[in-house]
């Protein structure tokens, strides 16, 4: 199991946290796949 999410930002973030997050999950999932290959 994992889980993304905007707690591992190291600073607060001004303004909305969408795009940010967003961006992150992409990453996440590139590590995922990578895991599985």
């Amino acid at each position: 199991l994992r889980v993304i999410d905007a707690s591992i930002f190291p600073d607060n973030i001004t303004g909305n946290t969408n795009a940010a997050s967003i961006m992150t999950g992409w990453k996440g999932a590139e590590l995922v796949l990578e895991d599985q290959e």
